[in-house]
């Protein structure tokens, strides 16, 4: 067996993975309008848009393949600042998009940037968890998401699309609503780094298929391994640097709500530290990543190896898969004295402090009317 052969997994297992996913509407209850809204939001390269167009994935390594993601950075240094920048990337031009087009544009930023934070949030639990099942509820929030975005529901699923974003993130759903008309480009809502369908669903098919193929592993976390610290005491300059740029840049007379992007600016940023954190800690990944299974349990959903991986073979694989467990116990034994540097604990000072979800929801749900009573411009 070459484990490095193309990942290409049959249709019958995509269907699976769509029937296991909560379902926002009826209409998102088709397997093929699940299809059109994914092809029709994410570029012809991107990961889950491949698959449902019976394309395979080349790159088979699920950690090469979260590097090739960041441009394969070269250090752990390097790693954050790539993150840093991912988890702000767009904001100004979201900005320049809302305040040309709608009035109240602030209060729209402030959904919006609620938005790109909550998928921002759940990168590190895709590595502490590996696999399907923790994939699945954020994917399927991506999804009702590309489809309010797109404009690609009739009223009725509109509306219930818009509630089940709502409910899943924490934001106005008539503001939801309102995206097919802001002209808002996908990729300024969720930063590529925090997709479910660009990344993430990608990520942990591979760690199936690792499995599978009974990938040691020690040869999963080898690129981990091989990433130098580099320059870590930039990482605050870095930081204090972007977020001075970016916020500042916004010009926004109002202080009050400067504040509230300020915050969750910075809680954004943290959270891509916090993934970097977690990639540095590769003897821990060594553990957990053979731990997906090479079944994929989705409640009472199951996709077997056959229906996943081209590379299947019969036969009995409990032993295989046993031997990959048994290699993880002597690996942490072998590594134990080898850990990585870790990233430091950043300081970001006032413009770190968190305001608490309910203040914000307190704020926007003072302007969300003015928003309905006004025109769009």
């Amino acid at each position: 067996m070459d484990r490095n052969d193309p990942f290409q997994p049959e249709e019958s297992a995509l269907e699976k993975l769509h029937v296991a996913m909560p379902k926002p509407c009826e209409a998102l209850g088709d397997f093929e309008i699940f299809r059109r809204v994914v092809l029709s939001t994410l570029g012809s390269r991107e990961g889950l848009a491949r698959l449902l167009r019976g394309e395979g994935i080349e790159e088979t390594h699920p950690v090469r393949f979260l590097l090739k993601v960041l441009d394969t950075p070269s250090t752990l240094a390097e790693t954050a600042k790539r993150l840093i920048h991912c988890a702000i990337s767009d904001v100004s031009g979201l900005w320049e998009v809302l305040r040309s087009t709608v009035d109240p544009a602030e209060i729209v930023f402030l959904h919006l940037l609620q938005l790109r934070r909550f998928f921002a949030r759940k990168t590190t639990k895709y590595l502490e968890d590996p696999g399907l099942k923790g994939v699945l509820e954020p994917l399927s929030v991506e999804v009702a998401l590309m489809a309010c975005a797109g404009g690609l529901l009739e009223r009725e699923d509109l509306k219930e699309a818009s509630e089940y974003v709502a409910d899943g993130v924490g934001v106005d759903e008539r503001v939801l609503e309102l995206l097919p008309e802001l002209g808002v480009r996908y990729e300024s809502l969720v930063p590529r780094f925090a997709s479910p369908t660009r990344v993430w669903v990608t990520f942990a098919l591979l760690c199936h298929t690792c499995v599978n193929r009974a990938v040691p592993p020690e040869e999963l976390v080898e690129p981990l391994k091989k990433l130098k610290p580099g320059p870590i005491d930039e990482i605050e300059y870095s930081v204090r640097e972007v977020l001075h740029e970016v916020v500042g840049g916004l010009r926004i007379d109002d202080e009050e709500v400067l504040r509230w992007v300020s915050s969750i600016l910075v809680d954004s940023v943290e959270h891509a530290l916090e993934l970097a954190n977690t990639l540095s800690r590769w003897e821990e990944l060594a553990v957990k990543m053979p731990g997906a299974g090479a079944v994929i349990r989705l409640d009472e959903v199951e996709i077997q190896p056959s229906e996943y991986d081209p590379l299947w073979e019969p036969g009995p694989q409990e032993d295989v898969h046993e031997s990959v467990v048994e290699r993880v116990r002597e690996f942490m034994e072998e590594e134990a004295s080898g850990a990585v540097k870790r990233l430091y604990d950043l300081d970001t000072g006032e413009a770190g402090e968190l305001v608490g979800d309910d203040a914000l929801d307190d704020l926007l749900n003072d302007s969300i009317e003015e928003l309905r009573k006004r025109r769009m411009k």
